[in-house]
């Protein structure tokens, strides 16, 4: 979805955009016709040149001529008889131009009083000679009177009427029409509001950058206590450039780390069922108009291929992933895979839990999403940095900002217990983005009672087809990713914090340490790699850790940690709130160690090479030598089960 009104270029950063035609340089009535191709995907997924010429009330020769016009100047591409598609530069003028309008529309319908349909024709009357300055004072103006529009600085989605204070305080928030009828059918449809305050978030790192050495060492303390962190005291942490106090963040990191999870990892493995996708994400493979990329969505056959795949090489849990758009049977298709995964059974045993990354859903559907039984429901917001959110997702529903950052309240109301959220790390600041990571945080737990399950942290990587995902606009070193996990670990103490294969093999030992809970390991993103191996062409992004599954777990046991596939949680309810109450007074590692050592067990005994046994019943010993008596009891009991043929036992 389109955005309202944007603030200035400048005031988001600088622009990762290739060099784009200026609306000034276009013709009123080709701007009309960009508008119209434009309308006509948002609306249908497609636009054609009939299409376009009735909805500008012209013959189609008379609409063909425009859209030769328009794809001369690099705005659209056309070839006879095909769709109309709109290039990244013709998007970004595009969402310029649908911006101003609906700007006018505000200003006549929401101000002035007009009905709709006048105050819409009014605006295609006036928004082509209004520019520049002028235009920025009557975008100024409408923020002051309409609180339906964000401050300057952020941008709303098109759809969304709920009133967004923008940090203006509980006075600004109070004007705000939300008793009109638009506002609540915004509200309901959305499920919540998530206010991510940017001009809060800009002042607390600006101030963060007096705070001195005695003040961070006192904030490094507190987070020992395991109380978590408030957003001074991370943006502080995030300001850490002496070699010393480094080395006191990563120290605690650890600390924290292991009172809580322990030497724990454990490993999953995504799920590629399709790459189809509907948005136009400039950093993604998968993005709709990347005709560099091969695509495909597996039949239920084929997913039930690669489940055994995975199966056989001892994986118990899979992370199923899709691109935002599915075959002809829609969302029924997600339904259908799901369990589909679930059905296959192997002599070695079977996937025991499901979790899901797709596109966000209607409560309703959340409600169907949970009946088939998945673990956690994870979705990324990418970037909280509303322009730089804007810049980056140029068409589809993914467009709409608010309707994807809601999407874990709607799935915590449908039940979904366990949710997981995350940061594209290299869009925007990585300071910026894990304060408002925080906010985020704190909106679930002050609305739910709990906050996500886990937080993933990955970074932008190589991805066919797209330029940007190998320049990102603000790269995030190997430093500063250590120090944003570290730094999470000791803000949100209890989350879970997951690595991805996106990095290499050493930067994920490194991570171990200062935070990170789960990992993937032997990974494909492709549809099908797992039968038919990595397809760089037909893959989201470029791996960093192409090794095995046996590999990594050879190594993870050899750096002194204890592989889990553990899914107890999951089928016995500690979920949401239940798991909290476990985690946060320690309580949870009676079972997960007992847990992890006997699916470890599993695998060693079932699917690991001869090296790999070794290492590993290596490391079971050395787990059971470090556990007090009460907990190596139940340990060992659930181990001899496991030995003497039983499978899937714990507590």
């Amino acid at each position: 979805m389109t955005p309202r009104y944007p603030a200035p270029t400048d005031a988001a950063g600088p622009s990762a955009i290739p060099h784009r035609v200026a609306i000034g340089d276009l013709p009123p009535r080709m701007q009309d016709y960009l508008k119209s191709a434009a309308s006509l995907f948002l609306a249908k997924g497609r636009a054609t040149v009939t299409d376009i010429a009735a909805d500008r009330g012209v013959k189609v020769p008379t609409a063909s001529e425009a859209v030769a016009q328009l794809a001369r100047r690099g705005l659209v591409e056309h070839e006879n008889y095909g769709a109309v598609e709109l290039t990244e530069s013709g998007w970004q003028v595009a969402n310029e131009l649908l911006d101003r309008h609906e700007l006018f529309v505000h200003l006549f319908s929401d101000i002035l009083g007009l009905p709709t349909e006048q105050a819409t024709q009014e605006a295609c009357a006036v928004e082509h000679a209004v520019a520049g300055e002028t235009l920025e004072k009557v975008a100024e103006f409408v923020r002051r009177h309409v609180h339906r529009l964000p401050a300057a600085g952020a941008g709303v989605g098109r759809a969304e009427k709920v009133a967004v204070t923008g940090g203006r305080g509980a006075a600004a928030e109070g004007e705000a029409e939300s008793g009109s009828a638009k506002d609540a059918e915004a509200l309901q449809r959305n499920g919540g509001v998530v206010l991510i305050d940017e001009e809060r978030i800009f002042a607390v790192l600006r101030e963060a950058t007096s705070r001195d050495a005695a003040y961070v060492r006192k904030v490094i303390a507190k987070a020992l206590q395991l109380k978590g962190l408030d957003e001074e005291e991370v943006a502080a942490l995030a300001q850490i450039s002496d070699s010393e106090l480094l080395g006191e963040l990563f120290a605690a990191a650890r600390q924290v780390k292991e009172q809580i999870y322990g030497d724990r990892l454990v490993l999953f493995a995504p799920l590629y069922i399709s790459n189809l996708c509907g948005n136009e994400c400039l950093y993604c493979a998968f993005r709709a108009r990347n005709k560099a990329i091969r695509r495909r969505a597996l039949t239920q056959d084929e997913i039930r291929q690669e489940v055994e795949l995975l199966i056989d090489q001892g994986h118990k849990r899979v992370l199923l992933v899709a691109g935002e758009a599915y075959p002809r049977e829609g969302f029924p298709y997600v339904l259908k895979s799901i369990e589909t995964v679930y059905s296959v059974r192997r002599p070695q045993g079977r996937i025991r839990r499901v979790n899901v990354n797709i596109a966000p859903l209607s409560v309703d559907e959340f409600k169907e999403l949970k009946a088939v039984g998945i673990g956690t429901y994870q979705i990324f917001q990418e970037t909280y940095h509303r322009p730089t959110y804007t810049r980056m997702h140029v068409a589809g529903k993914k467009r709409d900002y608010d309707y994807r950052i809601t999407a874990p309240d709607r799935a915590m109301q449908a039940g979904v217990d366990d949710v997981g959220i995350g940061v594209l790390f290299g869009l925007f600041d990585w300071r910026f983005e894990i304060l408002a990571l925080l906010q985020h945080i704190r909106h679930l737990e002050e609305t739910y009672g709990v906050g996500p399950h886990t937080i993933s942290v990955p970074r932008l990587e190589p991805a066919v087809g797209s330029d940007l995902a190998s320049h990102p606009p603000y790269p995030v070193s190997d430093v500063d990713f250590r120090k944003i996990v570290a730094i999470l670990r000791l803000a949100v103490p209890y989350t879970g914090i997951i690595m991805s294969t996106r990095e290499t093999p050493n930067i994920r030992r490194e991570t171990f340490a200062l935070g990170v809970s789960q990992i993937s390991a032997g990974s494909r993103t492709n549809p099908g790699g797992y039968a038919e191996d990595e397809e760089f062409d037909a893959a989201q992004f470029q791996l960093g850790d192409h090794r095995s599954l046996d590999e990594v777990i050879r190594d993870v046991a050899q750096l002194g940690y204890t592989p889990s596939f553990c899914t107890a949680c999951y089928r016995v309810g500690r979920t949401g709130q239940d798991f909290m109450e476990l985690a946060k007074p320690g309580d949870i590692k009676h079972m997960c160690g007992p847990n992890a050592l006997s699916t470890f067990m599993e695998y060693l005994l079932d699917f690991a090479t001869p090296e790999t046994r070794e290492v590993g019943e290596a490391r079971v010993a050395a787990e059971l030598a470090q556990m007090s008596p009460a907990e190596r009891k139940v340990a060992e009991r659930l181990i001899e089960k496991v030995r003497a043929g039983d499978r899937d036992v714990y507590v």
